[in-house]
């Protein structure tokens, strides 16, 4: 399933709309996922006014949704993903990334996490490959062109 079929699931389920009701200061901030459950999906609300997240999951036909969460502090702010924005398939984001790894001397068969998340001008796949040697790929890919934004690759310790 890709990111349209997943967000329509969450959106058009009768315990979302009864949340939404109760809660309509969150707005949709992020989608993401990991290589380890491909079916399990988390889709992000935040509120601008409480400062607060609540992330719905979604995994074998279920949804189950958090309570309210502080973030992490940040001076960029979390704003509203604009799910139209999202044109290019989370499989095509995945791959153009898996096709850049041998560049950093990586293998395709490590564990990723992916995140859809609002950047400066659109959507952006934010895709993160952990190896077993502590190195993290990361990968901006543009959402809406598939444009390869950044990429790089760092030693976990030394993230800052």
């Amino acid at each position: 399933m890709e990111i349209p079929e997943f967000l329509a699931y969450l959106l058009n389920n009768e315990e979302y709309h009864k949340w939404q009701q109760t809660n309509p200061s969150f707005y949709l901030a992020n989608v993401l996922g990991m290589s380890e459950n491909p079916e399990e999906w988390q889709i992000g609300f935040y509120s601008t006014e409480k400062g607060k997240m609540v992330m719905f999951r979604i995994f074998s036909g279920n949804i189950q949704n958090t309570l309210e969460q502080d973030v992490l502090k940040s001076p960029i702010p979390i704003t509203m993903l604009h799910k139209d924005e999202i044109i290019v398939s989370l499989t095509e984001a995945l791959q153009k990334a898996k096709d850049l790894l041998p560049e950093f001397k990586i293998s395709q068969d490590e564990r990723y996490l992916w995140v859809v998340q609002q950047g400066e001008q659109h959507a952006v796949f934010n895709i993160s490959f952990f190896t077993v040697n502590l190195r993290v790929a990361a990968f901006a890919i543009d959402a809406q062109s598939g444009e390869i934004l950044k990429k790089g690759v760092e030693i976990l310790g030394q993230l800052r």
